[in-house]
């Protein structure tokens, strides 16, 4: 198994401090590229060393604390300190197996002349990072790699992403796919960082990573400045991975949390599913059935129902039932909420899409968890979106329908 971890930098990633005193100095957003570059001119990014909680290292040299504030007393400072990448890392690590390949990738942003740009912080972290990894015994191949996007953080161009992250991963999944096929997939695992950055970065990281289907990991309140507790240890941050596919995919959503539409449907459906299930209690792969039986359903053996709420001709709400066929022809497919839209034109010839209020879609595979639209159903509820933004598609965890999730259609464009 193949897992990139990327990291994106930020000014809290990196603390000074001085042996024997308990003052943290954050580096000025002004001062991240001097910092960087007096880092590196010391060797702190070479042949990184990590103290005992492996969240400190000391520098080869002492540095002014005027290069990291201009406003901080002049005094040598021989620490860093770096309390988010290790607890991102602690996360992953504690998700992946001993022996997985990991590459970790942090990312740094801006013109190389402003005074912001950190580029010389991803330099001090990769070492860090490979330092944490040897220090924790990790089996796997480890590669650390810091990566410069050349563009304003505040105003980052697509393309910029699209050649840096993007074309990386999917060279890397093309020589994955080269070697186990189809699975490949199943291979890769992207993990995304990003608890600092600005706006603009994080959407950015967001948008073009979207399709690897990562996992956001993410650091409860960064930015809160490191201190010591009562017993003497500093801050020690808690990372948390969540999948970004999920935070905008399906939605989970209480009955009472639904709109009366959607609520309409949901009994509807359940209706349907008793009704259905009771005719046919027998589902499509079941051996005991014969070839006619089996005939509406016999190209992908799946059974989806769907109940389509209409506004009737008084205002009121009109359901209509809708099942999948599956005839095994080129063009023998249709689907539940298709089936269902027919059934309301032929019900009301007069039916408009801004009469569709809501949908609801099940799948009666034990398998087909959060069976939502599939891509052409998808497809034809976005056109009646474009007037009605309103339609709200509802879906499943499992056959058991306890658990509704919102499916958002995704409108415009």
């Amino acid at each position: 198994m193949q897992h990139v971890l990327i990291h994106n930098i930020g000014h809290h990633d990196v603390y000074l401090g001085s042996s024997g005193r308990d003052e943290l100095l954050r580096p000025s957003g002004s001062m991240l590229r001097t910092l960087g570059e007096a880092l590196i001119a010391v060797g702190a990014a070479e042949g990184v060393e990590l103290l005992d909680d492996l969240r400190w290292m000391r520098l080869p040299t002492p540095i002014p604390a005027r290069l990291v504030d201009r406003a901080a007393e002049d005094r040598p400072l021989d620490l860093a300190f770096t309390p988010l990448l290790p607890a991102v890392l602690t996360r992953v690590v504690s998700r992946i197996q001993p022996e997985d390949d990991l590459q970790v990738r942090l990312i740094t942003s801006g013109e190389l002349h402003v005074g912001s740009t950190p580029v010389g912080l991803g330099r001090l972290l990769a070492g860090v990072a490979a330092a944490w990894l040897r220090a924790k015994g990790h089996r796997g191949r480890v590669e650390v790699e810091d990566v410069h996007l050349p563009k304003d953080a505040f105003s980052l161009d697509p393309g910029t992403l699209h050649q840096h992250l993007h074309l990386p991963l999917q060279r890397r999944a093309g020589a994955l796919a080269e070697r186990v096929g189809a699975s490949w997939s199943d291979e890769l695992k992207v993990w995304l960082s990003s608890s600092t950055g600005t706006a603009a970065m994080v959407s950015g990281l967001v948008a073009c990573l979207a399709p690897w289907r990562p996992e956001l990991v993410t650091v409860h309140n960064p930015r809160e400045h490191p201190r010591r507790g009562d017993a003497g240890r500093w801050t020690a941050y808690q990372a948390r991975a969540s999948a970004l596919h999920e935070v905008g995919g399906c939605v989970p959503v209480a009955e009472d949390q639904l709109a009366p539409p959607s609520l309409e449907a949901l009994q509807a459906l359940r209706v349907w599913r008793e009704a259905y299930t009771a005719a046919r209690p027998l589902r499509a792969e079941a051996a005991e059935l014969s070839e006619d039986e089996r005939f509406w359903f016999r190209k992908g053996k799946q059974e989806v129902l769907a109940a389509l709420v209409v506004r009737g001709a008084d205002g009121g709400y009109v359901v209509h039932r809708g099942v999948n066929l599956e005839v095994s022809l080129p063009t023998g497919s249709l689907c539940a909420e298709r089936n269902a839209i027919g059934s309301a034109l032929v019900a009301n010839p007069r039916l408009q899409r801004r009469d569709l209020l809501a949908v609801a879609v099940l799948g009666l595979d034990p398998r087909a968890r959060r069976l939502g639209p599939c891509g052409a159903c998808q497809e034809w509820l976005r056109k009646v979106a474009e007037v009605n933004p309103e339609l709200e598609v509802l879906v499943f965890e499992d056959a058991t329908m306890a658990q509704v999730y919102h499916r958002p259609l995704g409108i415009g464009g």
